[in-house]
């Protein structure tokens, strides 16, 4: 009986730990956390470069619930500066150069004596504010207790104060760039009047004219200038005679012509006679044109144009070769032209006469293909200037060429801009091969044709999965 209790007890026993069991199978599965529930897998990323080695690896940032932090970009490699490390040192005799006063056309020259204090060896470079410093390269590297001096010149050609600076760069940790600074007075050896100098304004193939100018010593000693020899010039001649003995001199220049056409543009010469200043200059200026000018030689008319418009021509004429304007025709009878005078003495300095013409054009449809002319009949004495012709014409709209799209390869169009008489701008494609152009309308592609002409394979039908049985749709033939 006892037996029977204990086998009973038993039973209960395991019948409870397996209703237990069951209802925590049965039981739904704890909440979890917000931030502990997966999200979907996201795609792998792609590994970060490997850091040069001795650099650590870049942080990332935390990675929110269910997100993976992208990583970081690498962080630029920045050389450690070991403070211990033996460094270079530079050290500068001196940092201003200072040229005092000078005279204009002098030389003058410095020195500056660079040294390396440090325990490394320091590299060297130096460079100028401008064009008028000139700077000459020191010993580089220096090594460890060397020195050079270098040269700083300044040309003194420009009148006034001088600031200017030369840099000094190094890879001295404390000071990469060491500012030397260049100051200074360039005084005038002598004044030009009237100032620039021999300055004639516009020339004609015949003109015979005279320019004169006064030059005005300035400087501590009495100077002796000469014409230097050998300037001889097709178009000028030159004399210069004192005024005041060893202080001012009269300079006088003369046109020769006939005068080329172009610009007549140059400087004189004169020998100081002292060793210090050798050589002074004075300028001369001046332009040869044509006796008459016609500006501009074409009139052009807007294509889009549906009114008449009216556009202005110029004609010039140098004041001691005047002209008159005897006629003006069209060869558009709707084209006209009215005139205005605007006279010009010819005293020297004068830059001569003008002729206004006002030209009422009509609208851009009813000038010819091959456009209109206007010719302008003078009283000038050179059979080239009797005549002269302005042409009408119509301006076409310009069309923007669009940019080809890039070939198949990748390979971008180049254009290739022809110089000459007409440039024209083509387009060259570097494309490994060129695409080919495509058939005439009615005619058969070649590949086409191929493929026709050729025998098709015959395929045997696959048999079907029905074991053998028809399909329900035909297979079309």
């Amino acid at each position: 009986m006892k037996s029977l209790k204990t086998l009973f007890a038993a039973g209960i026993a395991v019948a409870l730990v397996a209703t237990a069991v069951a209802q925590e199978g049965n039981a739904p599965p704890p909440q979890a956390a917000p931030e502990a529930k997966p999200a979907q897998p996201a795609p792998p990323q792609p590994a970060p470069p490997p850091p040069p080695p001795g650099q650590p690896r870049p942080a990332h940032a935390p990675a929110g619930p269910g997100v993976i932090a992208a990583p970081q970009a690498p962080v630029a490699p920045v050389a450690p500066v070991d403070p211990n490390a033996p460094q270079p040192k530079l050290k500068l005799s001196e940092t201003v150069w200072d040229m005092g006063q000078v005279w204009a056309g002098e030389a003058v020259k410095g020195s500056i004596t660079i040294s390396n204090t440090g325990e490394a060896p320091m590299n060297v470079d130096v460079r100028t504010s401008c064009g008028c410093t000139a700077a000459k390269k020191p010993k580089n590297p220096l090594g460890v207790g060397e020195s050079d001096t270098f040269e700083i010149s300044y040309n003194t050609k420009k009148i006034g104060p001088v600031n200017q600076t030369v840099t000094v760069m190094t890879n001295d940790p404390t000071q990469p760039q060491a500012m030397i600074s260049v100051k200074g007075e360039i005084k005038a050896l002598y004044k030009i009047e009237p100032d620039p100098g021999l300055t004639f304004n516009r020339l004609g193939k015949n003109s015979a004219e005279s320019r004169e100018a006064m030059i005005i010593n300035q400087y501590s000693e009495p100077l002796d200038l000469k014409v230097r020899t050998g300037q001889d010039n097709p178009s000028l001649e030159v004399t210069i005679e004192p005024v005041e003995a060893g202080m001012k001199w009269k300079v006088t220049a003369r046109t020769k012509p006939p005068l080329a056409m172009g610009a007549l543009r140059g400087e004189l010469i004169l020998d100081t006679g002292i060793e210090r200043i050798k050589e002074v200059s004075l300028p001369i200026i001046g332009f040869v044109q044509p006796a008459v000018q016609v500006s501009p030689p074409v009139l052009y008319v807007p294509a889009t144009a549906t009114t008449r418009m009216e556009r202005m021509v110029r004609v010039t004429y140098l004041p001691e070769e005047p002209v008159k304007i005897l006629e003006v025709r069209s060869s558009l009878p709707s084209m006209t032209t009215t005139i205005q005078e605007i006279n010009a003495s010819a005293a020297p300095g004068n830059t001569g006469g003008t002729y206004e013409l006002r030209v009422s054009v009509p609208p851009a449809d009813e000038l010819p293909e091959s456009g209109a002319t206007i010719e302008i009949e003078t009283d000038a004495k050179e059979p080239e200037y009797k005549v002269l012709k302005v042409q009408v014409s119509a301006r076409k709209p310009t069309i923007p060429v669009q940019a080809k799209p890039a070939a198949p390869g990748g390979a971008a169009p180049v254009q290739i801009k022809a110089v000459g008489s007409n440039a024209n701008t083509t387009t060259l494609n570097t494309s490994p091969a060129p695409a080919a152009p495509a058939p005439a309308a009615g005619t058969a592609n070649p590949e086409e044709k191929k493929s026709v002409d050729a025998k098709p394979e015959e395929k045997k039908p696959e048999t079907p999965a029905n074991g053998g049985e028809k399909p329900a749709a035909d297979t079309p033939k």
